[in-house]
Protein backbone atom coordinates (compact mmCIF):
# COMPACT_ATOMS: atom_id res chain seq x y z
CA UNK A 1 0.00 0.00 0.00
CA UNK A 2 1.13 3.60 -0.48
CA UNK A 3 -1.40 5.09 2.08
CA UNK A 4 -3.26 4.69 5.33
CA UNK A 5 -5.40 6.33 7.37
CA UNK A 6 -4.18 5.56 11.20
CA UNK A 7 -7.34 7.06 12.61
CA UNK A 8 -9.48 3.86 10.62
CA UNK A 9 -11.08 1.02 12.00
CA UNK A 10 -9.64 -1.65 9.41
CA UNK A 11 -6.09 -3.00 11.04
CA UNK A 12 -4.86 -3.95 7.69
CA UNK A 13 -5.48 0.19 6.56
CA UNK A 14 -4.17 2.03 9.91
CA UNK A 15 -1.20 0.96 10.57
CA UNK A 16 2.02 1.30 7.75
CA UNK A 17 3.51 -2.15 7.99
CA UNK A 18 5.59 -4.10 5.63
CA UNK A 19 4.92 -7.96 5.18
CA UNK A 20 7.94 -10.03 5.25
CA UNK A 21 8.87 -14.05 6.94
CA UNK A 22 11.98 -15.76 7.12
CA UNK A 23 13.80 -12.61 7.76
CA UNK A 24 16.93 -12.43 9.85
CA UNK A 25 17.73 -8.83 10.32
CA UNK A 26 15.29 -5.89 9.20
CA UNK A 27 15.40 -1.90 9.15
CA UNK A 28 12.28 0.51 7.94
CA UNK A 29 13.00 4.07 8.78
CA UNK A 30 10.44 7.17 7.53
CA UNK A 31 11.50 10.02 6.55
CA UNK A 32 10.30 13.55 6.10
CA UNK A 33 10.48 15.26 2.16
CA UNK A 34 13.87 17.03 3.54
CA UNK A 35 15.54 13.70 4.83
CA UNK A 36 14.96 14.00 8.54
CA UNK A 37 14.61 10.50 10.24
CA UNK A 38 10.95 10.33 11.62
CA UNK A 39 10.11 6.42 13.18
CA UNK A 40 12.59 3.13 12.38
CA UNK A 41 12.16 -0.03 13.82
CA UNK A 42 14.25 -2.97 13.42
CA UNK A 43 12.22 -5.62 15.80
CA UNK A 44 11.94 -8.89 14.42
CA UNK A 45 8.82 -11.47 15.98
CA UNK A 46 9.50 -14.84 14.79
CA UNK A 47 11.75 -13.61 11.69
CA UNK A 48 9.04 -11.07 10.73
CA UNK A 49 8.61 -7.30 10.68
CA UNK A 50 6.56 -6.67 14.56
CA UNK A 51 6.14 -2.70 14.13
CA UNK A 52 4.26 -0.55 11.74
CA UNK A 53 4.53 2.98 11.26
CA UNK A 54 0.96 4.56 13.16
CA UNK A 55 1.90 8.29 11.20
CA UNK A 56 3.71 9.57 14.42
CA UNK A 57 7.12 10.65 15.10
CA UNK A 58 9.66 8.76 17.84
CA UNK A 59 8.32 11.22 19.87
CA UNK A 60 4.97 10.25 19.60
CA UNK A 61 3.61 13.55 17.95
CA UNK A 62 0.87 12.82 15.30
CA UNK A 63 2.60 13.92 11.80
CA UNK A 64 0.21 15.78 9.64
CA UNK A 65 -1.00 15.02 6.28
CA UNK A 66 1.52 14.32 4.06
CA UNK A 67 3.92 12.13 1.66
CA UNK A 68 6.91 10.22 3.41
CA UNK A 69 9.49 8.21 2.40
CA UNK A 70 10.37 4.34 3.46
CA UNK A 71 13.35 2.72 3.12
CA UNK A 72 13.65 -1.25 4.16
CA UNK A 73 16.40 -3.20 4.47
CA UNK A 74 16.22 -6.87 4.99
CA UNK A 75 18.28 -10.20 4.84
CA UNK A 76 16.73 -13.10 5.18
CA UNK A 77 17.63 -16.48 7.31
CA UNK A 78 19.05 -18.12 4.07
CA UNK A 79 21.66 -15.16 4.34
CA UNK A 80 20.47 -13.14 0.69
CA UNK A 81 19.53 -9.84 0.80
CA UNK A 82 16.55 -8.43 -0.11
CA UNK A 83 16.67 -6.44 -3.55
CA UNK A 84 13.67 -4.50 -3.21
CA UNK A 85 10.39 -4.51 -4.27
CA UNK A 86 9.77 -3.78 -8.25
CA UNK A 87 7.96 -0.01 -9.39
CA UNK A 88 5.45 0.19 -12.44
CA UNK A 89 8.67 0.63 -14.31
CA UNK A 90 10.19 -3.04 -13.54
CA UNK A 91 13.31 -1.13 -11.26
CA UNK A 92 13.53 -2.76 -7.52
CA UNK A 93 13.71 -0.08 -5.19
CA UNK A 94 14.26 -0.25 -1.42
CA UNK A 95 12.76 2.96 -0.58
CA UNK A 96 9.55 4.53 -1.82
CA UNK A 97 6.83 7.21 -0.78
CA UNK A 98 3.95 6.75 1.72
CA UNK A 99 0.73 8.95 2.02
CA UNK A 100 -0.30 9.89 5.62
CA UNK A 101 -4.15 10.57 5.67
CA UNK A 102 -5.91 11.81 8.54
Amino acid sequence: PNAFQPSHADPRVNIFKPVGIGLKSYYMGIYDIWDNPIWETTRLEETQPADGWDGSAKNGKKLPIDVYIWRIKAVFVDGTEWKGMKGRDGILRTEGTVTLVR
